[in-house]
């Protein structure tokens, strides 16, 4: 009797231990417990009820059950352990008690119309695209909150935590008047918002488009991107230095305060003409800069702006003059300030710096700068550019400017070289002459600081090989000896012959040599863009960032496409392209090209192997930027002295003016210095890398040199 009682009693034990073990609850939503038995398989019994108890559903910490068709999660509960719980694209209209453990909670896309109470624990929670019209009460911990695209008409007090919240496309009249100090991002487009709360000082996006915002409040130091199109908003407060990137379409905003360094904007700095709305701005200089023919100091109707001069505040922040010499540039504050024209070769201005005391933001002080000149200088120069690269069969298209920046008005003769494998279509300038390969146009009287230009469209022959070189030239005067420097009057332009192509790219001078660096000499770049969208452009800026192998406070320009505002803050260069209405490579290939071309001397201390390395961004309105191509210069010897395309030989500096003249390579080779008539001035039997002028008079001369039987030349100008 002992004995069966005591066998009965072990039975007992055992089942009840048996119940203990094992508790098994039946998840009532098909498509979740089909989803948690193929994740789970030993966690089920015969009957498909889970086990609760299972190793496997008390220490995982992810459960993902995203697009399962699921209407119900009650069971999650039981994952004692789970961090992250993942449901998005499913059918819930509401959750179940979730586990205490949870900091992640993903659930957008379904048809929740409420949220449970949330975990102490939680650290993220997206439920956009749903139907919640109210946020129960947020775990103090919360660090990321979006709930974009829902029925919200409030919210209700921010975590202290929280760092980005996101919630566009709902019905919110207001934020809540406080913000929580530690907010890095506030998304709030497509609401009803009329005014905001003061933003938090480290917030650095604040998109807050399609609102209905009149006034935006002082932006902290820290954003760096704003995005308010679609507002009834005409002022903008100062913008913080860091600031990258703004969107300011279908606003009523005109101007804008200033220009942080590394934000390319179409809209022009504010001042008291397009000020509508009187919005606060920064001090600013603005005037021309123009050749005073008659010297009374004041810019009459006929005197002409003098284009491409630099005006500066700093060495790195300078304008250059458009088109029409005209130039704005602000000041960073209140006070006293410099404006400084860099004055041009050949030129005399009477007040070089101009000192204006600015006593107010928006203030500005009309400042002209009058260029005249004592003694009467011939000086043309011309720069021809490609709008693209060279395809056999394609479009290639130039354009010609010629400039007179001498002192003395001067009778021009114009020329453009082609090869036989180019053939001319459209020339804009149509009264010219052929003489073989080359275009002939007479200019007539080029004024004092005038600038004309021609452009010529044509297309590469189908038989150009990939591969070879193209050489095309644009001559100005080329024999004038009276050109007080004749070495810029010629420009060339080499292109190989390329297959398929980005046609956003830029190019440089391919290599230097250090002699050539310690002369002094520039890296020319071109930036060349398109239009390859599907609509007209209004507005092309060009954000170009200088590495530290180039001088910053040297740069030229050349020319450019169209009319261009060039400035310099710090080692970025912008070059602004507003109302350029550049059409759509399918509407108007032709006429969808632009560039800009300037030059730039590098550091002086660049050894031989050294590289400078160069790269833009294009911006086409608010489009995404489009990177260009690597543009690199190598720092190295040249491989001989002679130049195989144009035949010349090659020399620096020239003009020459300190007795010295280099020609590199030149060891073994023999020299000689003639005028322009023949008569032989100096000779050299085997020399090093230079030859001494001293002693030569101002002029133009011929350097004839011989190496290995093959005699070049090249003209010479002494001063």
């Amino acid at each position: 009797m002992k004995k069966l009682f005591s066998t009965l009693l072990f039975c007992w034990a055992a089942l009840c231990a048996q119940n203990v073990a094992a508790q098994y609850v039946t998840i009532p939503d098909a498509n979740f417990r089909n989803a948690l038995k193929v994740k789970y398989p030993t966690c089920f019994n015969a009957d498909s009820q889970l086990d609760t108890t299972c190793a496997l559903i008390l220490t995982d910490t992810l459960l993902n059950v995203s697009v399962k068709n699921i209407a119900n999660l009650e069971g999650v509960r039981y994952f004692k352990n789970l961090k992250e719980l993942n449901c998005y694209g499913n059918l819930l209209t509401s959750l179940p008690p979730l586990p205490d453990s949870l900091k992640t909670l993903i659930c957008y896309t379904n048809a929740l119309t409420s949220l449970t109470t949330l975990p102490s624990t939680l650290t993220y929670l997206h439920y956009a695209n749903n139907m919640v019209d109210s946020l129960p009460a947020l775990p103090a911990g919360l660090e990321y909150l979006n709930c974009s695209n829902n029925s919200m008409n409030s919210l209700t007090e921010l975590p202290p935590m929280l760092k980005h919240l996101y919630c566009s496309d709902n019905s919110l009249p207001s934020l809540p008047a406080v913000l929580p100090s530690s907010l890095n991002t506030l998304y709030f487009p497509n609401n009803l918002v009329e005014n905001l709360p003061v933003l938090p000082s480290q917030l650095k996006i604040l998109h807050c488009a399609n609102n209905l915002l009149q006034e935006l409040q002082n932006f902290p130091a820290s954003l760096s991107a704003l995005y308010c199109h679609g507002n009834p908003i005409y002022c903008l407060p100062f913008l913080p230095s860091g600031m990258q990137v703004i969107s300011l379409s279908n606003t009523n905003i005109t101007c804008i305060p200033n220009k942080p360094v590394n934000m390319p904007s179409s809209f022009p700095i504010c001042n008291p003409i397009n000020n509508i709305a009187q919005c606060m701005t920064f001090p600013m200089f603005s005037g021309y800069v123009f050749y005073d023919a008659n010297g009374n100091g004041i810019k009459d109707s006929s005197e002409i702006g003098m284009a491409n001069i630099a005006v500066k505040i700093s060495a790195n922040n300078k304008v250059f003059t458009d088109a029409n010499g005209f130039y704005s540039i602000t000041v960073p504050d209140t006070g006293y300030f410099v404006a400084t024209v860099v004055t041009p070769q050949y030129f005399i201005v009477q007040d070089s710096a101009i000192t204006a005391h600015f006593t107010a933001f928006g203030q500005i002080s009309a400042t002209d700068f009058a260029l005249t000149t004592s003694n009467p200088f011939r000086d043309l120069s011309t720069h021809l550019e490609s709008y693209q690269r060279a395809r056999p069969g394609f479009m290639l298209n130039f354009k010609l400017t010629y400039r007179n920046q001498g002192t003395v008005p001067t009778n021009a003769v114009a020329k453009f070289v082609k090869p036989f494998l180019y053939t001319t279509a459209i020339v804009s300038e149509p009264n010219y002459t052929v003489s073989g390969d080359t275009l002939i146009w007479n200019l007539g009287t080029l004024g004092i600081g005038e600038i004309k230009s021609i452009v010529v469209h044509g297309t590469v022959s189908t038989a150009a090989v990939l591969g070879s070189v193209l050489s095309f030239q644009s001559l100005l005067n080329n024999n004038d000896t009276l050109d007080y420097n004749l070495a810029d009057n010629v420009s060339t332009i080499n292109l190989t012959v390329q297959g398929s192509l980005d046609p956003n790219d830029k190019q440089a001078r391919p290599a230097i040599s250090p002699a050539q660096i310690a002369a002094g000499e520039y890296i020319d770049y071109t930036i060349r863009f398109q239009n390859t969208g599907t609509d007209t452009a209004f507005t092309v800026v060009i954000a170009d960032t200088l590495e530290s192998n180039l001088q910053a406070n040297t740069l030229e320009m050349l020319a450019s496409s169209h009319n261009v505002r060039t400035s310099v803050k710090g080692n970025i260069v912008y070059f602004e392209h507003l109302n350029i209405l550049l059409p759509d490579s399918n509407v108007n290939e032709k006429a969808s090209h632009g560039f800009v071309s300037f030059r730039i001397k590098p550091q002086t201390n660049l050894a031989l192997g050294a590289t400078v390395s160069n790269k833009a961004a294009i911006y086409f309105d608010y489009n995404a930027p489009v990177i260009t191509n690597t543009a690199i210069t190598k720092v190295q010897n040249p491989t001989g002295i002679f130049d195989k395309i144009n035949k010349t030989v090659s020399v620096y500096p020239n003009p020459v003016n300190k007795g010295v003249l280099y020609v590199p390579n030149m060891a073994g080779a023999s020299a000689t210095l003639t005028s322009l008539e023949g008569k032989e001035l100096r000779n050299w039997s085997a020399i090093g890398e230079s030859v001494s002028l001293e002693g030569i008079a101002q002029g133009m001369y011929l350097l004839k040199v011989t190496q290995k039987g093959e005699t070049r030349t090249a003209k010479v100008m002494v001063k």
